[in-house]
């Protein structure tokens, strides 16, 4: 039996942190305009993580920039997992971070995404981090507390919907 491979199903993965009015617009909508910012695998991601390109320590790394990224940038820890076709841009100061701004995201591109356990508890922490880079907030104890204590979920994109609406009450 042959199978086909789509395009998406060989693009690489990116880590798309977001905010959950962000989320909640790319379900209402299906595609959040850009830029958009997120992490990849990049050569300035691997050097900074000791990681390899090819490896699942490179994808954890991307994974752990982003979920920190979304506490900066939002209200809680949640990322979206998506395989675009280019990287996009550098997003200028946070290139050692993979840091990318892309032209947009479709949600066709989402193949899962990760939510912490205890949105009340990220909030707060998300608060505190207003106005922080990435590499301040990966030094903050409570950061460094969540991930270690409360792991990032793995959800199918098949519940965004309803996890978006969720928050939304």
């Amino acid at each position: 039996m042959s199978t086909k491979t789509s395009r998406t199903d060989r693009a690489p993965l990116v880590f798309v942190p977001l905010r959950t009015d962000e989320a909640a617009s790319l379900v209402t909508t299906g595609t959040l305009g850009g830029p958009v910012s997120a992490i990849a695998i990049t050569p300035g991601l691997c050097e900074t993580f000791g990681v390899e390109p090819d490896s699942e320590d490179a994808e954890l790394a991307a994974l752990q920039v982003a979920a920190v990224w979304s506490l900066v940038r939002g209200d809680r820890r949640l990322v979206m997992v998506a395989r675009v076709d280019a990287h996009g841009d550098a997003d200028p100061g946070e290139e050692p971070n993979g840091a990318v701004l892309l032209p947009g995201l479709p949600l066709s591109a989402v193949t899962a995404f990760f939510t912490g356990p205890h949105p009340a508890d990220e909030a707060d922490v998300a608060r505190k981090l207003a106005h922080s880079d990435i590499d301040g907030a990966w030094q903050n104890t409570d950061v460094q507390a969540l991930a270690a204590d409360a792991p990032l979920l793995w959800h199918d994109v098949s519940e965004l919907p309803a996890s978006v609406k969720a928050k939304e009450h």
